[in-house]
């Protein structure tokens, strides 16, 4: 075995140490693009479905019938380098479930290829010899999806606050109690209301 005989030097290679181990990891690739094959299928069906979410949920088989034992964490390795090299956004959680989302191009989507939003923008300029301007010398009209937002307000303190005066017309003073039965008897009052609101006796 390994080159020895009666009159040879024992020989061995390092070459020859990995060639099962090869053979064993080419069998494990092949489970393993089986599994991301089955997660592309779910990701192109649910993509089609109308209302969809932009993402799906898989759970990773700890094995696959017909296919050769794998090493669960390198696969789970493989399938989120795979997935992230593809351009969709993964989540792991332990121990098998994976969260793949590809909702990051609906804005992309809807921005250059939605044929609604395309009929909507104007056909890009010729370069004439009438120039930009284009016919009689008026301009294309523009169109903008963007919001314009009002500028944000200055924070007011409390104390410029003054109510409007129907409200402090509005104000009626209360009927005063009836004195006995052990109350107290209730403290002078101004003929400002607001003065009495302020009062703490």
């Amino acid at each position: 075995m390994f080159g020895v005989g009666k009159d040879t030097t024992p020989y061995l290679e390092p070459k020859h140490l990995y060639e099962k181990r090869e053979a064993r990891d080419k069998a494990r690739l092949k489970a393993y693009n089986h599994i991301l094959n089955q997660i592309h299928n779910r990701i192109f069906h649910t993509a089609q479905l109308s209302g969809n979410v932009n993402s799906i949920v898989y759970n990773v088989p700890p094995f696959v019938i017909g296919l050769p034992v794998i090493d669960l964490k390198d696969c789970i390795v493989y399938i989120v380098h795979m997935l992230r090299q593809s351009g969709f956004m993964v989540r792991y959680t332990y121990p098998t479930l994976l969260y793949i989302s590809w909702k990051h191009y609906e804005s992309e989507y809807h921005k250059q290829k939605n044929p609604i939003v395309q009929a909507m923008v104007p056909p890009a300029s010729s370069t004439s010899k009438k120039g930009k301007e284009g016919k009689r010398g008026v301009q294309p009209p523009s169109v903008s999806f963007a919001l314009e937002q009002p500028p944000p307000r200055a924070a007011r303190s409390i104390s410029d606050y003054s109510p409007p005066d129907s409200f402090i017309q509005g104000i009626t003073r209360p009927a005063p109690k009836p004195i006995g039965n052990g109350l107290p008897t209730p403290a002078p009052t101004t003929n400002n209301v607001l003065a009495d609101l302020w009062k703490f006796v």
